[in-house]
Formats: structure tokens, sequence, C-alpha cells
């Protein structure tokens, strides 16, 4: 059999995308859990609109578990993590809008790497595969943005903002 260079560098960027993926998958589903358990937790004024906020997004996010599991499973070939990122708690209804907040901004600090690795890999990987992926994380970035912005207003008041 020869030795097929390109065959081997769309292996690579497979596995590297399927690893990163996967950590986004993970952080997805930690996201899932943690708005819905932080939804149990609020009270006080406005607490039924911040409830029914959280478990929007909350639902959400599970889609956005399967779209990964998804692209992993049957763009990759790779295997769907079963695995969850660090969960962060909070008690109070400002606490819980800044962890997550901060969670936030790790998945899209994730989001550009992904996406940055795609645009490195795309003569790689079949051409079908590598438009799937890049519009998704292209959507996801522009969508948690969206996200960010509508959910938590004060941020784009700071220069602690992760779009700066």
């Amino acid at each position: 059999m020869k030795y097929n260079p390109l065959k081997k560098l769309e292996t690579l960027g497979k596995e590297r995308l399927s690893k990163m993926l996967n950590q986004a998958l993970k952080l997805e589903h930690a996201a899932w859990i943690q708005y819905l358990a932080h939804a149990e937790l609020v009270k006080g004024l406005n607490a039924e609109k911040i409830i029914e906020r959280l478990k929007e997004i909350a639902s959400d996010e599970a889609k956005h578990e399967n779209k990964f599991r998804n692209l992993i499973g049957n763009y990759l070939d790779g295997e769907p993590s079963m695995g969850i990122a660090e969960m962060h708690k909070a008690k109070e209804s400002a606490n819980i809008l800044e962890e997550k907040l901060k969670d936030e901004k790790a998945r899209i600090n994730l989001y550009k790497k992904i996406h940055k690795k795609i645009v490195e890999n795309k003569d790689a990987l079949p051409y079908l595969m590598s438009l799937k992926l890049w519009n998704m994380m292209s959507a996801k970035l522009f969508l948690t943005s969206k996200s960010i912005q509508r959910n938590y207003p004060f941020c784009w008041d700071s220069e602690a903002c992760f779009c700066s």
C-alpha cells in the first residue's frame, strides 16, 4: 500500500478536532446541568423570569450537546465523550449570573480555538466535513456572543467583556 501523507494529515486533523469538540461537549453538558440546578436556587424579586430564562438557556445547551455529538460521531468518526467539565456552584442570583458569564466566556475561547483549527485543517479534511464544522462553529461563536449580550447586558458596559 502506498503512503499517503494527506490521509495521515486528515487522520491527525480529525483526532485533534474530535478531542477539542469533546471538550466543548463536556462544557455544554456541564452548562446544561448548571443552568437547571441554578434555576432551582433563584429566589427573590423577578425570580420567576430568571428561572424561566435559565431553563430556556439549559434547553439550548442540550441542543448544542447533540450537535457536538453528531459532529464527533458522524463527521469525524470519533467517540463522543460521556464526561462532564468542572462545575461551578453559586447560591445567590448575582453569583449565579457571574458564574454563568465566566463559563460562557470560557466556551467562547474554546470555540475560537476550534474554529481556528478547522480553518488550519480545511485542506486536509473532506470538503463537506470542513464546511459542516466551519458553519457550526461560526454559528456557535455568533450565537453564544449574542446570548451573552442578551443575557448579561452589564458585560457590554465593562472593559472585562470577552469581546474586547
